[in-house]
């Protein structure tokens, strides 16, 4: 009984277009920029909130 099978279907690789490079790098931009938001906005509500307390900053001693 034979356990594998030869690669059926597989094509040769063919380099993306500059406009798939393009949208691909503007929706992981987007993506970033949607997370540091919600991030931000986060900090912002839980703050309001009083879900936690920001740790005192320390004095600088120079």
């Amino acid at each position: 009984m034979q356990r594998w099978k030869a690669p059926v279907g597989w094509h040769a690789w063919v380099q993306p277009t500059n406009a798939q490079i393009l949208a691909r790098m503007t929706a992981r931009r987007a993506e970033r920029a949607e997370e540091k938001r919600l991030f931000h906005v986060f900090l912002a509500f839980s703050a309001a909130a009083g879900l936690f307390d920001r740790p005192a900053r320390k004095a600088r001693t120079s």
